[in-house]
């Protein structure tokens, strides 16, 4: 049961919310609440796991960091906005899986 895919899946799409917030001309306690939301709805979903009895603290915790850190790498490895439009990531859903696209120009 280690990690815990359901916290991993959470953090990851939490993290990248939080990042694209960034691009957003949000005031402060508008930005501070959509951060305490993303955070709150990471560690309900792990506490969830939790109570269900499907896993440990300890499991849910590394897959939160998991999620988190694979989110922070692709973001800054593949979607940096130093890289503007030359580079695009699409995520595509498929039965059972899904597939990453991704598109550089150069």
């Amino acid at each position: 049961s280690l990690p815990s895919g359901h916290a991993s899946t959470t953090a990851a799409a939490s993290r990248r919310a939080a990042d694209a917030l960034d691009y957003y001309d949000l005031n402060r306690g508008t930005r501070i609440a959509a951060h305490a939301g993303l955070v709150t709805l990471t560690a309900t979903t792990s506490w969830a796991r939790i109570e269900a009895g499907e896993h440990h603290p300890s499991d849910v915790l590394l897959g939160a960091a998991l999620g988190n850190f694979v989110a922070k790498f692709t973001t800054h490895a593949f979607l940096h906005p130093a890289l503007g439009e030359q580079a695009v990531m699409n995520l595509e859903p498929l039965p059972g899986g899904g597939v990453v696209v991704l598109s550089l120009a150069y």
